[in-house]
């Protein structure tokens, strides 16, 4: 079994990585009893280990991040997907430092 535990939202993810390799099969809900048994022996490694635990940013702004994600799934990635087009054409040509590309020396 393998435990993933996301500190940004406070869930944890198991899968069976015997049955499951690619991870598609979320069993936490399932499985809650292994699912806390893994999440305590995790937090009791990072507690003897001294790891550094995230804390959540006080200035995080839920609503700024919506409209952010929002924002960069209508009008960039539009704009992306119409110049990323552009290179297809059989006229596009590349200027000397696209993509700050370097002509080598030979």
């Amino acid at each position: 079994m393998k435990l993933i535990h996301y500190y940004e939202d406070g869930r944890d993810e198991l899968y069976n990585l015997v049955d499951d390799v690619g991870e598609q099969t979320d069993l936490a809900a399932s499985q809650g009893q292994i699912a806390k048994s893994l999440r305590k022996k995790l937090d009791q490694w990072l507690a003897q280990t001294n790891a550094k635990i995230p804390v959540a940013d006080s200035r995080f702004n839920a609503t700024a991040k919506a409209s952010q994600l929002k924002s960069s799934s209508t009008g960039q990635l539009k704009g992306l997907e119409s110049r990323h087009a552009n290179y297809l054409k059989p006229e596009f040509k590349p200027n000397a430092t696209w993509w700050n590309s370097l002509i080598p020396k030979d």
